[in-house]
């Protein structure tokens, strides 16, 4: 018996009209729905110890717990009732005494019956703890495998993990086809190995992927390979080599790529994680769990190698058959915002000039709400004049729409009075930024102090900024270009008809739209309403209304030439370096 054997059904919190209710909704046939009113009802160590107080009964004879359940009364259980129906015979089966092929075909249909959602596995966890608390079901299983028993094929992973047999697990796998070398292989994946058994596994992987395309075998190969040598030692260990044997990779394989380079990114060697990001450089769209988990695994490289992280990100981005963006990598662009070093990434991929990498950097800070705040470049010393002038037309051209970003770029290289280039860098903030934005922009200027080396051009930037607008005041209004009454009332009623699309498709869309009543307030200054609690008396609730907003910030060019300032935008975003 294993050490990590079920305790004996406990049944001592039974009373005796609860094991008469129990005993009695079983014979008749629908304890199904007295389990869900206990789950519902009680604490869940409670629900765990009437579990396994059942599990008791049943092992007495009193009753029997898979006598009315059939696949199709599984099937006709609501999600949430069939989940709780789940819950009570994972807590069940590692006590109970039941037939092999009853406990693997009822294992089988709670598995098959959670479809896709991430619980739907846990039943076979509980096999697990059956077959390791009488190791002679672990050695029926097989035998019966062996037989040809298709129930018995599917679960040999589970025989093979109670004990703990790793070289029975390689000659399974050497010996056999199909499914039953797939179980083999996921054995392998889960079992500790010695450094010996690692290199063998090694061995057999190496031979079963050599120019394979069979996209079962090489992910479940993949999976026992990283399993078995991860387990072996806690030293770093390179399989670059075993990787390079594979053909062309699918699906499956890149998920289980993904999977080893986010498990093992510490432990694996530089060449390793490098074979395994050539494994994911191009991933499908449609592939939205390959993508989330190459997210993570992007993540724990830059905790360990940020250099190759950045390298292999930037490589997945402007890849000729992806068309993901930076903000598809959540955690990996967390990585790159909180880094240290982000001044340095952010001017190299400017510097670049990819499109894919140089948007993505809008659209990431954009997102993290960072499109108003300067960004610290102290490493813009290091670019030549001509580096740095392509930079700034860069900064301008893709963050335009933040001016604050775009400006702070300009400010880090103007930070070098030296440069031949520092005329053309104050135009670049003169126009088109100060000549089109006020606001946040000016705010930031306004910040730079004497003592920094480069307020003297930004200083006179300002000063050509309040001459353009002083003389662009001096106009006064021309009556002829002032759009007409009824021109006004057109666009009025445009806006309108566009902010109340707007708020039919946000309320659409909410999940709280349809769980609160609600009220349109015509005049006033506060709503009443009255609730009442459970079982207290009548409450009066008062919410005052306030006003809410947004505001944001047009270009001026927009209004007066939006062509020519989509133009500017576009051979700024266009620009690329001298050969």
């Amino acid at each position: 018996m294993d050490s990590s054997t079920p305790e004996s059904p406990d049944r001592t919190v039974l009373t005796e009209p609860l094991r008469d209710k129990i005993v009695s909704h079983a014979k008749a046939g629908n304890l199904l729905a007295l389990i869900d009113d206990r789950f519902d009802q009680g604490s869940y160590e409670d629900f765990k110890r009437v579990c396994a107080a059942c599990a008791g009964l049943h092992n007495d004879g009193e009753i029997n717990l898979l006598g009315s359940l059939s696949e199709e009364s599984i099937t006709d259980q609501a999600p949430h009732q069939f989940f709780t129906l789940q819950q009570f015979y994972v807590e069940a089966i590692p006590t109970l005494d039941v037939p092999l092929v009853e406990m693997l075909n009822l294992v089988d249909t709670l598995v098959r019956r959670g479809g896709e959602d991430l619980a739907a596995n846990q039943p076979n966890g509980a096999l697990l703890l059956w077959l390791k608390h009488d190791l002679n079901r672990a050695e029926s299983l097989l035998k019966l495998a062996e037989e040809g028993a298709e129930i018995a094929v599917k679960h040999i992973t589970f025989a093979l993990q109670a004990l703990g047999d790793v070289d029975r697990a390689q000659a399974l796998t050497r010996n056999n086809t199909g499914r039953a070398r797939l179980s083999g292989l996921t054995a392998l994946a889960r079992l500790k190995h010695t450094p010996a058994q690692a290199d063998f596994t090694r061995t057999l992987v190496q031979d079963l992927i050599v120019g394979s395309s069979d996209d079962d075998i090489c992910s479940h190969a993949v999976a026992a390979l990283f399993g078995a040598c991860a387990s072996a030692t806690a030293e770093v260990f390179d399989v670059a080599a075993t990787l390079d044997a594979m053909g062309a990779v699918g699906p499956h394989t890149q998920h289980q790529a993904a999977h080893a380079l986010w498990g093992h990114a510490v432990q694996v060697s530089p060449a390793t994680r490098e074979r395994l990001f050539d494994l994911l450089e191009c991933i499908q769209p449609q592939h939205k769990g390959i993508l989330r988990t190459f997210d993570q695994a992007l993540s724990a490289v830059f905790d360990v190698a940020p250099n190759e992280a950045i390298a292999a990100g930037k490589r997945f981005l402007i890849h000729p058959n992806n068309s993901h963006e930076l903000t598809e990598l959540p955690s990996f662009g967390t990585a790159l915002i909180g880094s240290p070093d982000f001044g340095l990434i952010f001017l190299g991929w400017l510097h670049s000039g990819e499109h894919e990498i140089c948007d993505g950097l809008h659209d990431l800070l954009q997102k993290r709400d960072r499109g108003s705040k300067p960004i610290d470049l102290p490493c813009a010393s290091s670019y030549e004049d001509n580096g740095a002038t392509f930079i700034c037309c860069k900064a301008v051209g893709y963050f335009f729409t933040q001016p604050v970003v775009a400006a702070s770029v300009l400010v880090a290289f103007l930070r070098q009075p030296d440069r031949e280039v520092a005329s053309h860098l104050e135009d670049l903030l003169v126009e088109p930024l100060l000549s089109n934005y006020g606001g946040e922009l000016r705010e930031y200027l306004g910040t730079i102090q004497p003592e920094d080396p480069a307020y003297a051009r930004v200083a006179s930037a300002l000063g050509r900024s309040d001459a353009y607008l002083e003389e662009l005041s001096a106009i006064g209004r021309i009556a002829e270009l002032r759009p007409s009454e009824t021109e006004r009332q057109i666009e009025r009623v445009r806006h309108a008809d566009e902010m109340r699309r707007s708020m039919k498709e946000a309320r659409k869309d909410s999940i709280f739209f349809d769980l609160v009543s609600r009220s349109v307030v015509l005049h006033g200054r506060r709503t009443t309403s009255y609730r009442r609690l459970g079982d207290e008396p009548l409450q009066r609730f008062d919410l005052d209304l306030a006003s809410h907003g947004v505001s944001f910030e047009i270009p001026r060019t927009e209004a007066a030439d939006p062509l020519g300032l989509n133009f500017m935008i576009l051979t700024f975003r266009n620009l690329r370096r001298e050969a």
